[in-house]
């Protein structure tokens, strides 16, 4: 028992979950060629696309039992050029005829990378499908057929209704066939609009019950201070959010996921017997045990969607989560209040622990297989642990976007204690119209998350970020400018608007470029990282506001937010685009760059 833990030190851990580890399977699509190629738009970097292409080539294959024993990517080649006339294509084609080639199917990493419009190779069958599948898995170019009577290499993919590409393919091996276009088309997926309704409902209960939860400890204390604590206790269990982000990457993520909002409404009913200020105790406790579900689901969510969400979807889910996220931030803290004032906080508990119910439910009606966790993803405690640090640390565009978040957020921060002083000395208004500067940066929050799909087809994940904190900058500007209305709460409003865009963006380039095994830990130190300059910055501004003008300081958070910008869009090129790249853009650069 000993040499075994010490051999492999999750083995106790995996036995008490009853998490099941397998290898690769051992049979399957069997040795397949891989064929990418560097756009030669946007003066991309090969080594950064032949990574992405074959990396996601690699998620791909192996699950399904595929080895990868030949690699071929072109650089500097057109894709209007005709297979026969490109370097490595060619070669290819000439392995076909060679028996002994070594691989019996060929594997793209991006369909409109390889061939021009629709054009794809003629001699192209579709290998078997897999049992673990409901669609065709892979491409099989075949021997001496290459070429056909008249010579041609490629025909238009109408004739072809078999070929397809590895993104459609990645949408078939999760049970399904979708087109590309419409960030929101996801949601026509069974699965995936199951979990939305259940998340809909949970994040409905949350923004009932948080605020609710502080104003019930207030009310049996009377003490503002104990009232603050609520918000600790919530965000205390972020401090120490990798361990919780390991978990998320050693379990399923839908069974932890299941268990986490399960217990979650479980935790809730010990409120019901809160009825005086000696049991206040208790709403501390539940609270904790609330953040350690938020930190769960934090890691958890994004994994699991980016593996049940096609990649070219994944912008619209994560703006389609924000914007009913916000929305009902408007709406919750407002409802919750009536609900407490009327029936009592134990009424809005019950509430809150039946939409965690629903959402539990939601995920145990969902149809869809995880992939298994492999044995190569299986390291040691420590490099377990910081593996998320060091995804962040080697994957330059992440770092830099990592870093430029942490600067906006931290201008945030100090700027949430300069709210009032923009009412009082801007406006000469009383300290109440505060809500109404909120909610306008609360509407466009909301707008922000409908647009950013529609952004991000056109200038990817580090371009919406950088847009959004131009956005955001932009907003303090206005604040920044001789006070008038219509400047602070436009200013309120862009400020909703832009920032958005940097959870969506840093979250959807998370997901795409993460290793599975690695998306729990990764997400939590990404947003750890950004948002504890945030934390830090409240109190700091708490004390600068007696003493700087909040112009002053909204001016500099100009010049901050700019240069943050300015920092994360050095990668902007440096990222290859998504599956969802606008047809109408890509085309219009394909007309204006492809030689």
């Amino acid at each position: 028992m000993t040499a075994e833990i010490s051999q492999d030190p999750w083995a106790a851990l995996d036995e008490l979950m009853g998490v099941q580890v397998v290898d690769a399977v051992d049979e399957g699509i069997g040795p397949v060629a891989v064929y990418g190629r560097c756009s030669t738009e946007d003066n991309q970097d090969p080594e950064t696309s032949r990574g992405w292409q074959f990396g996601n080539t690699r998620k791909f294959v192996e699950p399904l039992g595929g080895v990868i024993t030949e690699e071929a990517f072109d650089v500097g080649q057109s894709r209007s050029v005709p297979w026969e006339r490109r370097e490595e294509t060619s070669r290819l084609l000439a392995a076909l005829k060679n028996p002994y080639r070594g691989w019996n199917a060929l594997v793209v990493g991006e369909g409109t990378r390889c061939w021009f419009g629709t054009e794809a190779p003629e001699a192209a069958t579709v290998h078997p499908p897999h049992e673990s599948c409901t669609h065709p898995v892979g491409l099989r170019l075949v021997g001496e057929a290459v070429g056909g009577e008249d010579g041609h290499v490629g025909r238009p993919m109408r004739d072809v209704p078999e070929v397809r590409s590895l993104t459609t393919y990645r949408c078939a091996q999760r049970g399904f066939d979708m087109p590309v276009t419409g960030a929101w088309a996801a949601l026509r997926v069974r699965d995936i609009r199951m979990y939305m309704i259940g998340l809909t409902l949970s994040l409905f209960g949350d923004s009932i019950f948080l605020v609710v939860a502080g104003i019930w400890v207030k009310d049996l204390t009377g003490s503002d201070g104990a009232a603050g604590m609520v918000n600790f206790c919530i965000w205390a269990p972020s401090l120490i959010g990798p361990v919780f982000a390991l978990l998320a990457d050693r379990m399923p993520r839908r069974r932890l996921l299941v268990i986490t909002n399960l217990g979650a409404a479980v935790a809730l009913l010990p409120l019901l017997a809160v009825d005086r200020p000696g049991l206040v105790w208790i709403i501390f406790a539940v609270m904790t045990v609330y953040g350690i579900a938020y930190a769960l689901i934090g890691a958890a969510e994004p994994a699991l969607m980016s593996t049940l969400v096609p990649e070219e979807h994944l912008g619209g889910y994560n703006s389609a989560r924000l914007t009913l996220s916000e929305g009902f931030k408007l709406l919750g803290p407002a409802a919750g209040a009536a609900i407490f004032a009327v029936w009592g906080g134990p009424t809005v508990a019950v509430i809150d622990a039946v939409t965690f119910l629903a959402a539990g439910s939601a995920l145990l009606l969902m149809t869809f297989r995880e992939p298994p966790l492999t044995a190569n993803a299986r390291k040691s405690w420590g490099r377990e642990l910081r593996a998320g640090i060091d995804r962040i640390v080697t994957f330059v565009p992440l770092r830099r976007l990592v870093v430029a978040s942490a600067i906006v957020f931290g201008f945030g921060g100090l700027l949430t204690s300069y709210s009032y002083a923009v009412v009082e000395y801007g406006l000469a208004r009383p300290p109440e119209f505060v809500g109404v500067v909120v909610t306008a940066q609360g509407l466009g929050s909301v707008l922000g998350g409908l647009v950013a799909p529609w952004l991000m087809r056109r200038r990817g994940e580090v371009g919406l970020v950088g847009t959004g904190m131009l956005v955001a900058a932009a907003g303090c500007l206005l604040t920044a400018l001789p006070p008038a209305l219509w400047s602070i709460l436009l200013g309120a409003g862009l400020r909703g608007f832009g920032l958005p865009w940097l959870l969506i963006g840093t979250t959807t380039l998370i997901q795409r470029t993460t290793p599975h095994e690695a998306q729990g830990r990764t997400s939590s130190a990404a947003f750890t990282a950004s948002f504890i300059p945030s934390t830090l910055a409240i109190p700091i501004g708490a004390v600068l506001v007696e003493f700087i003008h909040y112009r002053v300081l909204f001016a500099i958070a100009v010049v901050g937010m700019a240069a943050a910008a300015g920092h994360a869009l050095r990668s902007r090129h440096d990222v290859p685009p998504a599956a969802n790249a606008d047809a109408s853009g890509a085309k219009a650069n394909a007309d204006q760059h492809e030689e």
